[in-house]
């Protein structure tokens, strides 16, 4: 839930602040491609966030071997190690995304709210709205009065749908990497 409002936090205001402040003019003078601005800021707070998340990681899995005494086997290792970079992946996604609209929006409030609007449109709305689009597309029966080819195609189009939720295809991924029964 955190991970992407650190994302949007630290990215929101990348280009808006410079901007603002007058440096961007100075910075893009010199023989930089707009690009190479762009991809630094993003790459910085990449490097922030695998910092972050591998210390939390460490500290976390510290806490556990001296609670437990358990000590974890190669496999989890590598399984922990697949999550972090997915987790890493993750939040750099809502990075980049709070970064677009830090170049897109003039005002650092405007890329802020822009950003968190997105957050919860890509990560909530979509996910609770996608069994009201699969309701609409192929009625279901509270009642339990439906088919099983309708009762199929309602849960198919709900499953669809939700996978634009970036959020939906993070906690797949992370069910299907923490737990080994899936």
């Amino acid at each position: 839930f955190f991970g992407p409002l650190i994302g949007l936090f630290l990215g929101f205001d990348a280009i808006n602040r410079e901007r603002a402040h007058g440096t961007l003019v100075k910075v893009v003078s010199q023989p930089i491609y707009r690009d190479a601005v762009i991809n630094g800021k993003f790459l910085a707070g990449v490097t922030v966030i695998t910092v972050m998340i591998v210390a939390i990681v460490l500290v976390i899995t510290g806490f556990g071997l001296t609670l437990l005494g358990v000590v974890p086997e190669v496999e989890e290792i590598l399984r922990m190690a697949v999550y972090v970079v997915i987790s890493i992946f993750y939040i750099s996604f809502w990075l980049g995304v709070s970064i677009l609209f830090s170049i897109l929006f003039r005002s650092t409030a405007t890329s802020a709210l822009a950003s968190v609007a997105a957050w919860i449109l890509l990560s909530f709305v979509v996910f609770f709205g996608a069994s009201a689009v699969a309701n609409a597309l192929a009625p279901v029966d509270q009642r339990g009065g439906a088919d099983m080819e309708t009762l199929m195609r309602n849960v198919q189009i709900t499953e669809n749908v939700s996978l634009f939720s970036p959020m939906v295809l993070y906690m797949n991924s992370t069910a299907t990497i923490v737990d080994p029964s899936v």
